[in-house]
């Protein structure tokens, strides 16, 4: 059977520390000071570990994957309740990239593969002047699956049912490099890490209403809350364009399960509203660059350049016959000011005023930022040829738009108007 070693779990940053047996890594974690630096500590048996509400998590010496990670979380308390799902989230990508292909967070705390339960998270911070000490607590059964389904009379399911499993110490070492990834993001972008879903009842004509829901704000503020049960009456069409993950879709998929009708999630394709795509395999393109070229196009039947900004941006080319002619994706203005954050030196995360000439580093650095992004759009622009209109939408849009010196127009909801073009679409396919 493989040993958990501590120098065979490499994590760059971190210290790890490996014990054969304790209480529960969460409560050796809890009781240390806060450190500098993130602390890992995996264990081969836990005696009273635990999950949510208290509930007792079995596994045999050696049989399964029990660590806890710690470390300094920079956002206001009121936002430390999202880190379950932050954590559930980073932890099923972890595990679908080793393999395990079904992998799925059943919110708030389970991992599951195909209904059966595969592992799960707990939680548990302590608040502080500058930032919080947030310890997650990871379970994952490794073998015995069986035998774990006899004793707990439930459905459970084990990794070396998917997977060959002969070392573990690089599965913990891969499931905390995902965590830490999740945890950069949230410390930088908060409630809207996990993004929020915006959405829109159209009556066939126009827009009724329109709405943003911070997901992970509804899903750490209770296990019940549905922002669609209080809103209208049963929709004759549900589009989706999903482009933050599993655990937005397993929200989704549970917020509009209360509906008849079953919702459409867009993917690319070959041709849809008289756009048709020139991507090398279209199924991979962006649910959301699909749905705004669609709406590009409905809008403009001339050429255009179709920008949106937000977390990235994009800026997709589409003639004036309609065909998308290919795209650019490169990072938003919030993580360019990230990146420079974490590996120039630390500079200043801030954001500042853009300025002709700035002096001083935030505007510096907010003003860089933004030429980057003008820049690139009217480098495509010319690339493109002739004089197209320049479509711009997304949250980052219209400081973009005031620094382009092109034949522009801002469309605020060109991706839910997408969305709402190909509902009208398939109403018109069915009838």
């Amino acid at each position: 059977m493989d040993r958990l070693e501590a120098a065979a779990i490499s994590v760059p940053g971190v210290e790890v520390r490996v014990v054969q047996r304790c209480t529960s890594t969460n409560d050796l974690l809890l009781q240390e000071r806060d450190a500098a630096r993130p602390l890992l500590v995996a264990a081969e048996e836990q005696t009273a570990g635990r999950g949510r509400r208290g509930r007792r998590w079995q596994s045999a010496p050696g049989a399964g994957i029990l660590f806890s990670l710690a470390r300094r979380v920079r956002r206001p308390p009121r936002e430390l309740a999202a880190l379950s799902l932050v954590a559930g989230v980073a932890v099923t990508r972890a595990l679908r990239r080793l393999g395990v292909a079904q992998a799925a967070l059943k919110w708030p705390n389970d991992l599951v593969v195909n209904g059966a339960k595969l592992g799960g998270i707990l939680v548990e911070t302590r608040s502080q002047a500058a930032a919080s000490h947030a310890v997650i607590g990871i379970g994952i059964n490794c073998r015995g699956g069986e035998g774990l389904e006899l004793r707990l009379r439930r459905r459970v399911a084990s990794l070396d049912q998917f997977v060959e499993i002969r070392d573990r110490n690089p599965i913990i070492a891969g499931i905390a490099r995902a965590l830490l990834e999740a945890l950069d993001a949230f410390e930088r972008k908060g409630l809207a890490a996990v993004r929020a879903v915006k959405w829109g009842w159209h009556d066939g004509t126009a827009w009724t209403s329109i709405a943003t829901v911070s997901l992970i704000e509804f899903a750490a503020s209770s296990d019940h809350i549905n922002p669609f049960s209080i809103t209208h009456e049963d929709p004759e069409r549900i589009v989706i364009s999903n482009v933050a993950g599993d655990g937005a879709h397993q929200l989704l998929v549970n917020w509009t399960s209360i509906f008849d009708a079953e919702p459409l999630w867009l993917h690319g394709e070959a041709e849809r509203c008289g756009v048709r795509s020139r991507y090398d395999r279209p199924e991979q393109l962006g649910p959301d660059r699909w749905a705004a070229l669609v709406a590009a196009r409905a809008v403009h039947t001339g050429p255009c350049l179709v920008v949106n900004a937000g977390t990235a941006t994009t800026i997709d080319m589409l003639s004036g016959d309609g065909l998308f002619l290919g795209g650019a994706i490169s990072p938003g203005i919030d993580l360019m000011r990230f990146v420079l954050h974490e590996h120039t030196g630390r500079l200043p995360i801030q954001e500042g005023s853009f300025r002709d000439a700035p002096r001083n580093t935030l505007d510096a650095i907010e003003t860089g930022c933004r030429h980057a992004q003008a820049g690139a759009v009217e480098r495509m622009h010319r690339a493109m040829g002739g004089n197209p209109l320049c479509i711009v939408s997304g949250g980052a849009g219209r400081p973009l738009l005031d620094l382009l010196p092109l034949p522009s127009r801002y469309i605020e909801n060109l991706v839910l108007d997408g969305l709402a073009r190909i509902a009208l679409s398939e109403r018109a396919v069915a009838r």
